[in-house]
C-alpha cells in the first residue's frame, strides 16, 4: 500500500461525503468561511447525482453500475476510544440500467475518444430559475463568473394526440395571441397571473377557505367547470412544475401560488425568452464551481474515495470521525455532512409506504430533432434566422397521457451543440418521469417509441399536385402539339415528386447513436442520527434545482450561525484595477484600507 495515499490531516472541521450541489456548496461555504474541509467522493466524477459524463463515462456507468469498481485495501483494524461506537456503512448507488446502446471501449482510436469527449450527458435533467435562488447566490458570490449559461427557449406540453405540443404562453402578448386556448381561456388565465403578482391570497386573508392549491384552482378560478383540462394543466405541469395533481392537493394555495410567482419573475430575465436557464457543458457545471471555490480556500478534495465506517458517542449524541475507503484510514472531524448515496447497511433503500419509488430516465443521442425550434419561436430578424435551428427546449407530457400506470409527468428536454453537451448536427433528448413500480420503464419506453414515430410520420411532406393530368384528359380536342408538351411537363413532375418524397423519407428517419434507459430508487430518510450528522436527501423528480440552496444554507448556519453564507469571492481582475489606478493617482492602498 502505497503511504502516499494516506492523509497528513487527520483531523477537519467537517467532513463531506459526496459532491453534489448541495455537498459542494457547504464545503465551498465552510471553506470559504476558513473552516477546515475535506470533501471525499466514492465516485470517479464530480457532481454525484448532478455529474454530467462523457460518452464514455456513461457507456462505463452503464455496465458498472452497482458493481464494486475500487478493489480494497487489506482491512486493518481501527482503535475506537472509549464509550465510542462504530456504525457499517455503504455508498449506494441505487441504479437499474435496463437497456443501452453497446459500446467496444476496448479498441477504439484516439479520434474517437475525442470525439466521445464531446458529449455532456446529465444523469438527470436540471435547470435554474432566471430569478431564482441560485442565479441570486451566483451573483452575491461573484461564482457566476466562473460559467457561461443559456436560456430555454420554449416551454412545450402535450395537449392530444392530434395537436401534439404546443406552446405554453410565457407573456401577456402570447396569452392573447395563443391559437389553441380560447378566448375564455385567455381570460381566466390572465385573471389568474394577475392575481398572483398582486400577492391576493395575503391581502385577503382567504388560505383558509381552499382545502389545497387544487381546490384553490377550482373554487377561486372555475377551471374545472370549462370543457377541457389543458389550462389546469398548464398551470400544474408547465408553469407550477409539479409532477401530478395529488402534488397540488398537498400543497396549501399559498405554497402553490408561490410557485407559480417564481415562474412569473423569471420570465424574461437574462435575455431568455423562458423562465429557466441552463449551464454550457451540463448542469455538473453548477456543483464544481463551488468545488473550485473550496480549492482556492484550502479544501481538500478526493475522488473514488468514500467511508467504510462512522464513529460515534451513543451517550453524547454525536459522531467522532469516520474510517475511509479503498484507502483505510481513521480520520476525526466534528461535523460530518454526507448525501443518501452512503448509508447504514441495516437500512431499507426504498420507502414502502411512499408512492414515488424511482425516478425513470432515457437518455438518446440522435441525429435529428424531436422538437423543430423554428415551429416555437417567432422571430423576424432576418440576422436570427440561423439560431432559429438551435436552442434548448423543455416538454412536458400530462399523467395518464399514454397509460393508465402513467401517474406522473414525463419531462422531455432537447439540446444540441449550442449547449456544448454534444457535436453539432446532433441532439440528446431525454425523457425523464416519477414511478411508483418497477414496472413503469415500460410505461416511459411506450410513450419515447410514440413519440419519436409522431415526430417522424406527421411531419408534413412537400408534395406536388398535377392538375394538367385531368385537363388532358378532359381536353381531348387540343392540338397535338399542345398535348405532347403538356405529357412531357406531366412525366417531369411525376419524377420530381416521387424524388421529393423519396429524399424526405431518407431525411426523416431518425438514427439513434446512443441510448441508455435507467433508473434511480428514492431512498426513505436515513435512521443516520447524531448532534452533528447532516443527512442531504437525493435528487429529487422536479426539473428546477434552486431547492438545494437552502437545505446547504441551513446546513452551513448551524455550523456557522454568526458567519455569511459564500461571501463573495474576491475578484483577481478588479484587484489588480484597483491597484494600477491606485499607483496612478498615488494612493497608497494599505493606508486607505486602514482608514475604512
Amino acid at each position: 500500500m502505497r503511504e502516499d495515499l494516506y492523509l497528513d490531516e487527520t483531523h477537519f472541521d467537517a467532513v463531506v461525503v459526496g459532491t453534489g450541489v448541495t455537498e459542494a456548496l457547504v464545503s465551498g461555504s465552510l471553506s470559504r468561511a476558513g473552516r477546515k474541509v475535506l470533501n471525499l467522493d466514492p465516485t470517479s466524477y464530480y457532481g454525484s447525482q448532478f455529474a454530467s459524463l462523457t460518452l464514455m463515462d456513461m457507456a462505463k456507468f452503464a455496465t458498472t453500475t452497482n458493481k464494486n469498481q475500487i478493489d480494497e485495501i487489506e482491512l486493518s483494524k481501527q482503535p475506537l476510544q472509549d464509550d465510542e461506537t462504530n456504525i457499517k456503512v455503504e455508498h449506494n448507488m441505487p441504479y437499474t440500467i435496463y437497456e443501452s446502446t453497446k459500446m467496444n471501449l476496448e479498441d477504439i482510436n484516439i479520434e474517437t475518444k475525442r470525439r466521445y469527449n464531446r458529449y455532456c450527458l446529465d444523469l438527470h435533467s436540471k435547470f435554474i430559475f432566471c430569478y431564482g435562488d441560485l442565479v441570486k447566490l451566483f451573483l452575491d458570490s461573484d461564482t457566476a463568473r466562473m460559467m457561461d449559461f443559456q436560456g430555454v427557449v420554449a416551454l412545450l406540453q402535450y395537449v392530444s394526440k392530434e395537436d401534439g405540443f404546443v406552446k405554453v404562453p410565457c407573456s401577456k402578448g402570447e396569452i392573447f395571441k395563443h391559437a389553441f386556448i380560447s378566448l375564455n381561456e385567455r381570460r381566466l388565465l390572465m385573471k389568474f397571473m394577475k392575481y398572483c403578482l398582486d400577492g391576493n391570497i395575503d391581502k385577503e386573508k382567504e388560505e383558509g377557505k381552499y382545502d389545497n392549491f387544487s381546490h384553490f384552482l377550482d373554487k377561486k378560478f372555475p377551471i374545472k367547470k370549462l370543457k377541457r383540462t389543458v389550462l389546469k394543466e398548464f398551470i400544474l405541469y408547465a408553469i407550477a412544475f409539479l409532477q401530478s395533481e395529488e402534488d397540488a392537493k398537498k400543497l396549501s394555495a399559498k405554497e402553490g401560488i408561490h410557485l407559480i410567482m417564481r415562474y412569473i419573475q423569471s420570465l424574461g430575465k437574462h435575455g431568455t425568452t423562458s423562465s429557466f436557464l441552463y449551464p454550457l457543458y451540463g448542469i455538473s457545471e453548477i456543483p464544481q464551481s463551488f468545488v473550485r471555490v473550496g480549492a482556492v480556500c484550502n479544501a481538500i478534495h478526493i475522488l473514488e474515495r468514500g467511508i467504510k465506517n462512522i464513529y460515534s458517542k451513543v451517550e453524547e449524541n454525536r459522531i467522532t470521525g469516520i474510517e475511509t475507503t479503498p484507502v483505510r484510514q481513521k480520520l476525526t472531524t466534528n461535523h460530518l455532512i454526507i448525501n443518501e448515496e452512503t448509508i447504514p447497511k441495516s437500512d431499507d433503500i426504498v420507502d414502502e409506504e411512499s408512492k414515488m419509488k424511482s425516478i425513470v430516465r432515457a437518455i438518446y443521442v440522435v441525429d435529428k430533432p424531436l422538437f423543430d425550434v423554428k415551429q416555437y419561436t417567432k422571430i423576424t430578424d432576418p440576422r436570427q434566422v440561423q439560431n432559429l435551428q438551435n436552442g434548448i427546449i423543455v416538454g412536458f407530457v400530462p399523467p395518464y397521457t399514454f397509460s393508465e400506470n402513467q401517474h406522473y409527468v414525463i419531462t422531455i428536454t432537447q439540446m444540441d451543440h449550442t449547449a456544448k453537451v454534444c457535436p453539432k448536427g446532433e441532439y440528446v433528448i431525454t425523457f425523464q418521469m416519477a414511478c411508483r413500480s418497477e414496472n413503469d420503464h415500460v410505461v416511459l419506453k411506450t410513450a419515447i417509441t410514440s413519440l419519436l414515430n409522431k415526430s417522424s410520420n406527421n411531419e408534413k411532406v412537400p408534395q406536388k399536385t398535377i392538375e394538367k393530368e385531368e385537363q388532358i384528359k378532359e381536353g381531348e380536342n387540343q392540338e397535338k402539339v399542345e398535348f405532347e408538351q403538356e405529357t412531357t411537363e406531366e412525366k417531369t413532375e411525376d419524377d420530381t415528386t416521387e424524388t421529393i418524397q423519396k429524399k424526405d423519407i431518407q431525411e426523416k428517419q431518425r438514427n439513434i447513436i446512443y441510448h441508455i434507459i435507467y433508473s434511480k430508487k428514492i431512498r426513505k430518510e436515513s435512521s443516520l442520527k447524531g448532534s452533528n450528522i447532516y443527512l442531504v436527501p437525493g435528487v429529487s423528480p422536479y426539473i428546477y434545482v434552486d431547492d438545494c440552496i437552502e437545505k446547504a444554507r441551513k446546513i452551513f448556519h448551524s455550523i456557522c450561525p454568526n458567519e455569511l453564507f459564500l461571501e463573495k469571492f474576491p475578484n483577481p481582475d478588479e484587484d489588480l484595477i484597483y491597484d494600477e489606478t491606485a499607483k496612478a493617482l498615488g494612493v497608497d492602498k494599505d493606508e486607505e484600507e486602514n482608514n475604512k
